[in-house]
Parts: structure tokens; sequence; C-alpha cells
């Protein structure tokens, strides 16, 4: 994790099977895993639970892995009230390398931020647009806020609904350097910014192993297959 940003950096969604999945992105070649916690069966929904997951994860396929509890006002595919979900963070985040929890979530961010940072943990603030992508002033605006916030790796995910949204958000990444940063345009015109935003700075790339989490998510194997084309470093 201290090359962030030198090279592009695949991200494996783990869906229900999580470990026949973390295996699979393993051979597959990606970086990093990111368990979606509200991607799992209700029964996982416990800090023990994600913390037994995290340790069977780490024991397989020893990669870094970001722990994801995603809010349902942002593509989250469980209903995880923010108690619930604050309360799994806290016992889990131990266990985990990297925590990603939304710019929006006002009732926990803050919290989460200050277990992370206090257990030496890196912190992925993000954005989820399903709608479209906003100008240049909103995107800077989220950003300042996630600066002031403490995040180490802004992530920002739009739906692009023609090629100029996916231009601004290709273009606000390329000058935004307070901090790292991700970005992913949604949608049909998705996968220009999934393959060229490395050379324009975005230093973490999401994929899937069976299905897509979101609309034109590409997947590891194809991400893995382009990158060696297009970035061979």
């Amino acid at each position: 994790m201290e090359n962030l940003g030198t090279r592009p950096y695949i991200v494996a969604v783990l869906d229900k099977a999580f470990i026949e999945t973390a295996r699979s992105a393993q051979k597959l070649g990606a970086d990093i895993l990111e368990l979606r916690v509200d991607m799992l069966d209700p029964c996982y929904h416990t800090g023990e639970k994600v913390s037994s997951v995290i340790r069977q994860l780490k024991k397989e396929v020893k990669l870094p892995v970001i722990l994801t509890i995603r809010s349902s006002n942002e593509g989250g595919m469980a209903r995880i009230t923010d108690s619930r979900r604050l309360d799994i963070f806290r016992e889990a985040i131990s266990e985990t390398d990297l925590v990603d929890i939304e710019i929006s979530s006002d009732r926990i961010n803050s919290k989460v931020i200050e277990l992370a940072k206090t257990r030496n943990k890196k912190v992925i603030l993000s954005y989820h647009n399903f709608e479209k992508t906003p100008a240049l002033s909103y995107l800077k605006n989220q950003a300042e806020k996630a600066l002031d916030m403490g995040c180490d790796i802004l992530k920002i995910a739009a739906m692009a609904n023609n090629i100029e949204d996916v231009r601004r958000l290709l273009n606000f990444c390329s000058v935004w350097k307070k901090t790292k940063i991700s970005v992913m345009s949604m949608g049909y015109l998705s996968e220009i910014s999934r393959l060229t935003g490395f050379l324009f700075g975005s230093c973490l790339i999401y994929g899937f192993i069976d299905k897509p989490a979101v609309s034109g998510q590409l997947s590891v194997k194809n991400l893995v297959k382009y990158y060696h084309i297009l970035y061979p470093l």
C-alpha cells in the first residue's frame, strides 16, 4: 500500500461467497479485497462475524482488506442502520487495513474516522451519485469536505450520461492533488474512465469476479488483462 499511486491498484469486490471470490481474485491478480458487508447474508451483519470473515480472508489470501458497509442511500444492497454499521466498524476495524465510509453518513462518519485513525487504518471517504455527474464546483465541495474530515483516499463514483460527464470527472481527478483519489464513471460509458483513470491520477479501480456490483463495472480478469497492456509498470 505504500506504493499506492505508482501503478493502478485493482480492488476485487467480494460478494456472498467471500472466501471463494477472494481466492479467485488473488489468482487473477487483484491487489486489494473489498469486503462489502451489505452484500453478505444478514447473519454476517455483526461485528463478531465480520471480524471472523476478515481473519479468514487474511489467512487464505494475505491481501489488504477494505471494510465497507455501504449505506443503502448510496447503493448498499441491504438496509443496515447507522448504529449497526458503527457497531460493526467498532468491533471489526482492528482486523482490516482500510475502511470506506460515505461523506454523506453524517451520523457516524466522524466516529468511524476516529476509530480508524486511532488504530492506524487508512480511511476512504466516498461519494456516489447514481443519476448524474455533478458540476466541478460540487465535486470540489465534496472533496474539500472529505479532506477536512481526514480522508486518506477520496473516492467518487458517478453516473455518466454522456461523454462530457466522463471528461469532467477525469478532469477533476487530474487537478485534485490534496489527497489520493479514486474516480470511476458508472453506466454505459464507464469503461473509459475505468481503463484510463490511472493516467489522470486515479489510484484504485474496482472490479468484480462473478457479477458487477454497479452499472458499468469491469471484471477483475479484464482489468488485469487490459492494465498489463496499458500500464506495463
